[in-house]
């Protein structure tokens, strides 16, 4: 849309191209400050964070929202989504005490308080991401060459599945299931 707006000021004096006017003022109208005269307030970030990030829980069958938790922006400790996940699976369990619930996420779901605390509940388990090292990245390398191999025959994207045990440090053994995309 900004190429669409001739910009007759002098660029000597410019410091936002139009087209980071203009999408400050849409993100603006759809954060629901339409009126734009916020725009220093923002900059400054008066709740301290750089945004608010959801977290939404589905029911697995239907995938259907069950909630959404808006958290902070900043990258949470895996120990703060941990508290979260608690209280939520706490909640459903007291509702629905036979549910069977699979907590899946990215590597910032994943702590070693979560993964020791489902082994004591009641059908829950996990399947989150975990951050990669230079173990995790030699124990996927056959699987990683073989995606490749098989991306350049077919040029369209390919799924490889690898299964391995992993020890992190002084930590329990897991087993990790790794889903390698090209």
């Amino acid at each position: 849309m900004s190429k669409c707006i001739t910009d007759d000021r002098d660029q000597r004096y410019i410091d936002h191209s139009l087209e980071q006017l203009l999408s400050q003022r849409i993100y603006q109208i759809a954060a629901g400050y339409e009126d734009a005269n916020d725009c220093d307030e923002l900059r400054r970030d008066n709740y301290g964070e750089n945004c608010f990030m959801p977290l939404h829980i589905y029911e697995g069958l239907s995938g259907k929202l069950i909630t959404t938790i808006l958290k902070p922006g900043r990258r949470s400790k895996a120990t703060n989504v941990f508290a979260i996940l608690k209280r939520v699976i706490d909640f459903i369990r007291n509702h629905w005490c036979q549910t069977k619930i699979i907590i899946r996420g990215d590597s910032h779901f994943c702590s070693q308080e979560l993964m020791d605390w489902t082994k004591g509940q009641y059908k829950v388990s996990f399947i989150t991401g975990l951050t990669g090292n230079q173990k995790l990245h030699k124990l996927s390398e056959k699987t990683k060459q073989a995606a490749e191999k098989l991306y350049a025959v077919e040029k369209k994207p390919v799924k490889k599945y690898h299964t391995f045990a992993y020890k992190a440090e002084q930590r329990k053994c897991l087993d990790i299931f790794s889903v390698l995309r090209c």
